[in-house]
């Protein structure tokens, strides 16, 4: 069932009795801890539950959007995912403003919807502003790294390989008996190859079966992200088991191939080798490609 599923129980039995911890805690919460929206936040949605909050941000999420901005008179909205205030964004400003402003935090909102809890400031007087060296520091460093490998001389280098790549894909969806397709997994699988030569290592881009596991530890990751991990994240959910484990074989795969590396005193010309050039550490590597696999494969915008 989806129900079960999302609670991330086979039994129904554990499941309810979870859900029901999750709505008791959660009365406790939006009676005496959920923090306050800032007095400039665009108004709230009238698409609620007095305790959940909406829901419909989880279950259709591109639809109430789209009706959320056409009953706005600027076309922004606030609402509540659980105890987690929202911010809903439209137009050019708005999408500058995500893009450029240097007082958001990326991996607030990274972990937050991957069902971290990211903590708060509560003494400012803007409840969901951070102290400056939380919100700077990892958002920073992604963005410094990142934008050395997606700009300039390191992509241009890199551009005649992933054309390779493509051209070898579509040589392979060519040389099949059938002459249909699936682009949500063809074309996805491509783009994932794409994304870990631009991101990662030549071991894992060049490599069918590395390139398979990668993914499918990904996506293992990603699914723990459902709606009541989310809202609940600082309750044991079994999801958080899995997710830990995913991300421990995620280390160990790079650190034996960055061991491989030093053992054979082999060099090659990626953004792994540049971030161990760098003197960065197996999780802050794993962190840079999983994050960036998450805004270009799963980011909707």
């Amino acid at each position: 069932m989806a129900f079960e599923a999302d609670v991330g129980f086979n039994s129904p039995v554990l499941s309810i009795a979870f859900l029901s911890i999750a709505i008791l805690a959660t009365a406790f919460l939006y009676a005496f801890k959920r923090p306050s929206l800032p007095k400039n936040a665009p108004p709230l949605v009238t698409e609620a539950w007095p305790i959940i909050g909406s829901m419909q941000f989880f279950t259709q999420r591109w639809d109430f959007f789209q009706r959320q901005m056409a009953h706005s008179p600027t076309g922004n909205f606030s609402f509540f995912a659980g105890d987690k205030p929202v911010i809903g964004m439209s137009g050019d400003d708005s999408r500058r403003l995500f893009f450029e402003s240097k007082h958001l935090g990326f991996s607030e909102g990274y972990g937050a919807l991957l069902g971290g809890s990211p903590s708060v400031n509560k003494k400012r007087n803007n409840p969901l502003s951070q102290a400056e060296h939380q919100v700077d520091g990892f958002s920073n460093y992604f963005a410094k790294r990142l934008t050395t490998r997606v700009k300039g001389p390191a992509l241009a280098e890199g551009l005649p390989q992933l054309l390779e790549d493509t051209r070898a894909s579509f040589k392979e969806l060519a040389a099949k008996d059938t002459k249909t397709m699936d682009p949500f997994d063809s074309i996805y699988r491509l783009v994932f190859q794409l994304t870990m030569r631009t991101v990662a290592c030549v071991e894992i881009a060049s490599d069918h079966e590395m390139l398979r596991k990668i993914l499918d530890l990904f996506e293992t990751i990603e699914s723990t992200a459902t709606p009541l991990s989310i809202m609940y994240s600082w309750l044991p959910w079994p999801s958080k088991f899995r997710r830990t484990y995913a991300g421990g074989r995620l280390y160990m795969i790079f650190k034996n191939i960055i061991d491989k590396r030093a053992q054979e005193g082999r060099r090659e010309d990626d953004t792994l080798q540049y971030l161990i050039d760098q003197g960065d550490d197996v999780t802050k590597i794993i962190t840079v490609g999983s994050c960036f696999h998450t805004h270009v494969l799963c980011c909707p915008c």
